[in-house]
């Protein structure tokens, strides 16, 4: 009988046909993801007459470099995956031994690659497609409703901005600001720390399905929809706006001169950001209006919680730290937050019958039953 090698692995004809069977309808199964991508990707490409130095071939390498990115990061989510299972649920005689042949399992394990890689290809032309919506939204609509959020601030924290409730605590230790910043940023990693195991994960393909769904529900409807509607920049940048007073110049005054001795890097990159827009018209984010990192870490403890609730809790310690850290390093105001949070929590209430819907459907059906015969020949090989 004629034999394949994938992975290192020699499977018989039979076997890789099963696995050309299982890549192919994971395709099928993904299409619900397909389509919001499509949207996304539609609506960049209706914006780009009015985006500025738009160029196809910028877009490309773009997209081929952010993709390149994305595969580092799933090897390194894979590697502490790996580290994990080992850790917690093995009890080798050579921890490095049994490292290396998780690894190995984890990386070409056929399961996870026919669910994973369709998955990271939607990721990476939906992530670029919605990045050029966010930097253009001050195109599309000048920013505008700062103040009003402002004013909205104080009368839903009883007439005080949020930073100024907690100013007292954290000057008094500029390490805790350093650690607010830390965390803030730890939020990329999170995401993909979250992600990672259900993107490559055969467990509950219906759970996935609903957190992913989810997840771009809340970047399209939140991140670019609400963002462009509610189009405003943040406190950070409150003063170049020209509105006048400022409110925020005492917070981020104090956080400039604390960037001086501490690298509070939200500083730098708001510095970086106002330059580049207000120099050569170049915005690299700036929206405020809602919160996409208080709406996904929300998320991250919703889908966590599925995954592991031990877990769950350093996520939601984390989530709330971002909420913190998103209004007090001047991101955000805190009402940002909530309607992010509302966005979040929409979305995953109504990605929960859409995704029982889907996985009634003929063609998801028959992934999953695929997925189970890929399975159970799995775990008779290992036996």
């Amino acid at each position: 009988m004629a034999n394949n090698t994938i992975g290192g692995k020699v499977l018989t004809r039979s076997q890789f046909g099963e696995t050309f069977e299982l890549f192919a309808r994971s395709f099928s199964a993904h299409s619900l993801l397909i389509a919001l991508t499509l949207v996304s990707f539609s609506a960049y490409v209706l914006l780009i007459p009015a985006m500025p130095n738009q160029d196809p071939l910028n877009f490309t390498i773009i997209a081929a470099t952010s993709f390149f990115g994305m595969i580092l990061c799933v090897i390194a989510g894979m590697f502490l995956l790996s580290f994990y299972d080992v850790l917690v649920h093995q009890k080798p005689k050579s921890a490095t031994v049994a490292l290396i042949k998780t690894f190995w399992n984890y990386t070409t394990d056929r399961r996870r690659a026919a669910l994973g890689i369709p998955f990271i290809f939607l990721f990476n032309l939906y992530l670029i497609s919605y990045v050029e919506i966010k930097n253009h939204i001050s195109v599309t609509n000048p920013y505008s409703w700062d103040q009003l959020f402002y004013e909205w601030d104080k009368i839903l924290h009883f007439g005080v901005s949020p930073w100024e409730w907690v100013h007292p605590f954290f000057s008094s230790n500029p390490y805790l600001v350093l650690a607010l910043s830390i965390n803030y940023h730890f939020w990329f990693i999170t995401m993909w720390l979250i992600m990672i195991p259900f993107a490559f994960s055969s467990g509950n393909t219906q759970l996935r399905t609903q957190y992913f769904l989810a997840f771009f529900l809340t970047w399209s409807v939140g991140g670019s929809l609400l963002a462009t509607v509610f189009s405003s920049a943040g406190p950070a940048f409150y003063s170049g706006l020209g509105l006048s007073p400022d409110p925020y110049a005492p917070l981020m005054t104090y956080l400039h001169e604390l960037n001086q001795t501490l690298p509070i890097w939200a500083i730098d990159i708001q510095d970086r950001m106002w330059r580049e827009y207000s120099n050569q018209g170049l915005n690299l984010g700036i929206s405020a209006m809602p919160s996409m990192h208080n709406a996904t870490a929300l998320l991250f403890v919703i889908g966590g919680w599925h995954l592991n609730k031990k877990g769950s809790i350093l996520l939601a310690a984390h989530a709330f730290l971002i909420y913190i850290g998103s209004f007090y390093l001047g991101w955000h105001y805190a009402m940002d937050a909530y309607l992010g949070w509302i966005v979040a929590i929409s979305a995953w209430f109504i990605s929960a019958p859409i995704a029982r819907w889907w996985h009634g459907r003929p063609e998801v059906i028959a992934f999953d039953d695929c997925l189970e015969r890929v399975n159970a020949r799995y775990h008779a090989s290992v036996r």
